[in-house]
């Protein structure tokens, strides 16, 4: 091999040898590299993971504090990082720190967006546990969707590992079982709760709790001492949930304390931030100033909703009841004449009564319009707006009707329900006979009872009394109810109720002895009562004494003529309208004839028949008396008249009428 060929062969494997050297080391240097890298971006994830879990712990924290914005921002922040090891509890979070904002501000689209995080949360969650199903129940429950909210507690108190998380459900569990009155589960789950440990925060809403279950039974006096106790121990859980501030004072209000419910109210105004709250507040504060007869106080507070809250519910209420204070006093619509002057609702009031009550026909304004434009036709008087109103009526489902419309529809309505025709009021009644026993008190449904005797509806008036004396047991309903048994001719019955009467004065006593008189009963309870009512009633009880003599008859004993002519003009007066007295003149006419007394008859039934001129009883029995006196030529004029009589003692009169003819015949032939 030449020397040229051996110096090639070298610089080829020099080469060879550097590019190996060459790449070794360059493959170093990258690992080396790829090395600080790894190590620099581990340690970047590390930072982060320390910032994200030092923001998340001081996210918890103000939460805990309730400083929910602040919350708000630090959990969204940790958002930005889907990857984080906190993100899913983040989601879980945000929903409650949304919860929270919504209860403080009483705006519900936080609720709706709490919700949506949930829903975000479980679509990245396999297993989802208690926090998260309790949480959405809280969500429902403050919508008012009480059984999405019962649902979901349900499912959490499946889901507890805690005794504080089972008794937190269970709690949860009561409290939409209230409002939905579901007193199985509130008496269940109240067993349940009696025999769990509870912690001092889970003592103060139980209390509360007792509280709202006698609310929504309307025993108002009761509820509110659970309730003041809430107000004076545990003030912060009312801030904490501002509706139950409300509730507190709207008991205040219902039970009749105003001067202290006007004070929580100003309170609230003070301390809570919950809009859908104070406009309520608001509104209640304008119905105070009208209990205490300050009508401009109660202006000013409808006007501030109308004003500054326009878009709101009781900005349409609130305008609603200013129009209706026009209704009450023409001077009141002069005096604010000036402050009314721009305002279209006042001027074309009717226009916007009738708009506002077809928009909302199904809703919480609704029923307010309802009742504005009852007055209206109250006021006008017009057929078409009866029938209307009775249309209106029919669509409308009480129970669905919060206390406020209730009251606000009684308020308006009740002077007008008490002078309205008995016709009408009968139509209007019939178009809904659930909503009138809902509302009104006891004075309106009376006069609803007496409209309904006169339009001859007898079952429907039995059913409203029963219905009234259910609601209100007094000895005067009960008295109105026998009342109406013995007017459809349910004697029976009607002593039955009479029975049970507590304070028994003349009226009672009298009462119960027609019951007797027309009934047919003669046993020695209706004996007592018959001369009882003598006994307690005033001397110059005429229908007493009538019935006292009535038992005399029924015993047998005498009733001296000389009574009955003393008394003869007043039983000639009254025979035709008094049943009393119609009883015992048959009674004793009867006994007259039985005994051939009939001279004294004919003295007791002439001043009744020149009354009664057309009397089938009283003319038969006259005119027996006339035959068997031998007064034949007065006896034919009332033969006559008595011949058109499908009646027995007329027949018995024309029988012996033709044999006292037909006898005399033969004795002048």
């Amino acid at each position: 091999m030449s020397w040229l060929s051996r110096l090639i062969l070298l610089f080829l494997l020099y080469t060879l040898s550097y590019s190996q050297n060459y790449e070794d080391s360059n493959r170093t240097d990258l690992l080396k590299e790829a090395n600080s890298t790894e190590n620099s971006i581990t340690s970047e994830n590390k930072k982060r993971e320390k910032l994200e879990a030092f923001i998340f712990k001081n996210a918890l924290r103000d939460y805990s504090l309730g400083s929910y914005y602040e919350a708000l921002d630090e959990f969204l922040q940790i958002l930005k990082n889907p990857k984080s090891l906190f993100y899913k509890k983040s989601l879980l979070m945000l929903g409650k720190v949304y919860l929270q904002i919504a209860k403080r501000t009483g705006v519900k689209k936080y609720l709706w967006t709490a919700d949506s995080y949930l829903n975000l949360y479980a679509s990245k969650k396999n297993n989802l546990g208690w926090e998260y199903y309790y949480t959405k129940g809280r969500i429902y429950e403050t919508l008012e969707f009480y059984e999405k909210a019962l649902a979901h507690y349900k499912r959490s108190l499946q889901k507890t590992e805690k005794e504080e998380e089972q008794t937190n459900s269970i709690i949860g569990i009561l409290r939409v079982a209230v409002w939905l009155k579901k007193l199985d589960l509130v008496t269940k789950y109240t067993i349940v709760l009696n025999m769990t440990h509870l912690k001092k925060e889970q003592k103060k809403e139980v209390e509360f709790l007792k509280g709202m279950q006698l609310f929504v039974d309307e025993k108002y006096e009761e509820a509110f001492k659970y309730f003041l106790k809430t107000y004076r121990e545990f003030e912060s859980y009312l801030i904490d949930n501002p509706n139950y501030y409300y509730l507190v004072a709207e008991t205040a209000y219902r039970k009749g304390d105003i001067k202290f419910a006007e004070q929580l109210f100003r309170r609230i105004l003070n301390l809570i931030k919950n809009r859908e709250v104070l406009n309520k507040v608001l509104l209640r504060m304008g119905d105070i100033g009208l209990k205490k007869g300050d009508i401009k106080t109660a202006v000013n507070y409808y006007y501030q909703l109308v004003s500054k809250y326009p878009k709101s519910n009781e900005a349409m209420v609130a305008k609603l009841k200013l129009i209706s204070l026009m209704y009450r006093d023409e001077k009141f619509k002069k005096m604010f004449s000036d402050f009314f002057e721009e305002n279209e609702f006042i001027k074309n009031s009717e226009v916007f009564v009738v708009k506002t009550l077809v928009k909302n026909r199904t809703n919480y304004i609704g029923r307010y319009a309802l009742a504005n434009f009852g007055v209206i036709t109250f006021k006008l008087n017009s057929n078409k707006l009866y029938e209307r109103l009775g249309w209106e009526l029919s669509l409308l489902s009480p129970d669905r009707m919060d206390y406020e419309q209730k009251e606000y529809i009684k308020d308006l309505w009740s002077s007008y329900l008490l002078v309205l025709e008995p016709e009408r009021l009968c139509k209007l009644y019939f178009a809904n006979e659930k909503f009138f026993k809902n509302v009104f008190y006891q004075n309106v449904l009376i006069k609803i009872a007496q409209s309904l005797k006169k339009c001859k509806k007898e079952s429907k008036r039995l059913a409203l009394l029963k219905f009234i004396l259910d609601k209100w047991n007094t000895d005067q309903n009960r008295f109105l109810l026998a009342e109406a048994l013995y007017d459809s001719e349910d004697y029976e019955n009607s002593m039955k109720v009479l029975d049970k009467i507590k304070k028994r004065e003349c009226r009672y006593y009298k009462f119960y002895g027609k019951n007797c008189l027309m009934s047919d009963k003669s046993d020695e309870k209706c004996l007592y009562m018959m001369r009882k009512s003598k006994e307690i009633c005033k001397v110059t009880d005429f229908e007493a004494v009538i019935l006292s003599k009535y038992s005399d008859l029924l015993t047998n004993k005498e009733v001296p003529f000389e009574f009955l002519k003393r008394y003869s003009s007043k039983i000639a007066k009254n025979f035709e309208k008094n049943v009393v007295v119609q009883k015992f003149v048959k009674k004793y006419s009867e006994k007259l004839i039985e005994n051939s007394k009939y001279r004294y008859l004919i003295k007791i039934l002439e001043p009744i028949a020149q009354n009664l001129k057309n009397s089938c009883y009283i003319n038969s029995l006259l005119a027996i008396s006339y035959i068997r006196t031998g007064k034949m030529q007065y006896a034919q004029d009332l033969i006559e008249n008595i011949k058109k009589c499908d009646d027995l003692w007329a027949k018995i009169a024309i029988n012996i009428y033709e044999a006292e003819k037909l006898s005399l015949r033969n004795e002048n032939e």
